[in-house]
């Protein structure tokens, strides 16, 4: 019998948890109702709390009440995602060019990425001097110094690009290999306005080697701007370039055998034929050239156009209008100026290495050689530019003058000389964009 009790009253107790947790369970379950969608649908996702009250007024409630429209500073409120705020329309072109190029961002190609070209032949340090391997036949017209050892690791005019974007954009990349060799590219490029844009770039290479004077410092930047006008009428491209090449040079080991001599395993005790009494320095951030070559250049070019032609105009609002001009004839004038440096030195050069290996007698034993150029070179050209049709200015036929001014300074004296040419283009590119003709 008291194992009897004992059952009853443990079937009765449990009966009593079971009933207390259904009644939990109904007092939930009537919350969850309460967050079911009411069926009149509520036209603002925003939802205030009235303290006065203490009600909670839809956005149709605050509609019909004038006092509750203004949503309140601690309201949490609920906003759709716009993806087209995180998109970027960005395009390029290059000056003359009548294409419209857009950003590579795949990494199938590492030529994009490493300052020196697959093709080309260089002295094994980033920075070095380059030789290409394919031949390419030089086109450009007027005076040229010849130096074209470190042109890959150059800015250049005809390399600019101007961009047009809807968004500001960066782009950074840092590189870090062996040895401490380092490699930094900046760029950027903003439209302040729909007819302005600016573009800022910047490359570093700072490779010591691993030999003795092997160590190469270059810097280069780039300031590019366009402008269009409201009307569309004038037009201007601006750009400064500059470039800063510091590149030693040792000549070569004295011999291969010296690779496999176990006391030389640190390259930079390894004997060179240039400048071996220079102090090795494994430093990244040391920009010193003892034995080596320098190449200095300052580029400042502008050009500006004005167009005739027949104007147009889109309303595409109340407020808004967009100006269109199809240009008939073009006025273009382009301005360069130009300076060029480039230098040698050896400030611990051996006369015994300097007869046997260039024929160049020095004065002491343990001397310094320097050699130096420097080239100024001024141009100012006048075109007429006929756009055939009208809709399209990918067609043209172009005629004008450039006249060149060269001012040089070289060890032997001082000397100018002027260039004057006579060009005339036709291009064509087809509205399909597969055919392409100059």
């Amino acid at each position: 019998m008291i194992f009897s009790k004992a059952s009853f009253s443990y079937s009765n107790k449990r009966k009593a948890k079971v009933l207390l947790l259904l009644c939990v369970l109904m007092f939930f379950q009537t919350n969850l109702y309460a967050q079911i969608k009411p069926k009149k649908p509520i036209l603002t996702d925003e939802i205030n709390f009235d303290p006065n009250s203490g009600n909670i007024n839809n956005g149709v409630q605050a509609q019909n009440n004038p006092s509750n429209s203004a949503p309140r500073k601690d309201t949490i409120g609920f906003e759709h995602r716009n993806d087209a705020k995180d998109s970027i329309r960005l395009s390029y072109r290059y000056l003359g060019d009548v294409k419209k190029y857009f950003l590579d961002s795949s990494i199938n190609d590492f030529d994009n990425y490493f300052s020196v070209p697959s093709s080309s032949n260089y002295l094994g340090n980033n920075g070095a001097a380059v030789q290409s391997l394919l031949y390419k036949d030089r086109t450009n017209i007027g005076f040229d110094p010849g130096f074209h050892a470190f042109d890959p690791y150059l800015f250049t005019a005809e390399k600019t690009k101007y961009y047009t974007t809807t968004k500001p954009f960066t782009s950074l990349s840092y590189q870090l290999a062996s040895g401490k060799e380092q490699m930094l590219k900046v760029h950027h490029t903003q439209n302040p306005s729909s007819a302005l844009n600016l573009n800022f770039d910047f490359n570093m290479i700072s490779a010591p080697g691993l030999f003795a004077t092997q160590n190469n410092n270059h810097n280069s930047y780039r300031i590019s701007s366009h402008y269009l006008a409201k009307k569309k009428r004038y037009g201007l491209y601006f750009g400064l370039v500059g470039n800063n090449i510091k590149a030693s040079q040792n000549g070569g080991i004295v011999s291969a055998n010296d690779l496999s001599d176990p006391n030389r395993k640190d390259r930079f005790s390894v004997p060179v034929v240039l400048g071996n009494q220079a102090p090795y320095l494994n430093n990244p951030f040391s920009t010193s050239i003892t034995t080596g070559l320098t190449q200095k250049e300052q580029h400042f070019f502008l050009q500006q156009h004005y167009d005739i032609g027949k104007k147009d105009s889109l309303i595409i609002n109340d407020s808004t209008t967009e100006y269109l001009f199809y240009p008939k004839l073009r006025i273009q004038h382009r301005f360069s100026l130009q300076k060029l440096n480039f230098g040698f030195r050896d400030y611990f050069a051996d006369s015994t290495v300097y007869k046997d290996r260039f024929n160049q007698g020095l004065p002491q034993v343990l001397d310094s050689f320097t050699l130096a150029e420097q080239w100024t070179n001024l141009q100012n050209e006048l075109s007429l530019i006929n756009f055939p049709d009208t809709k399209n200015t990918s067609q043209f036929i172009m005629a004008g003058a450039v006249w060149q001014t060269v001012f040089g300074t070289l060890k032997n004296g001082n000397t100018t000389f002027n260039n004057l040419v006579l060009n005339g283009e036709y291009r064509n590119l087809t509205r399909n964009k597969k055919w392409d003709l100059m």
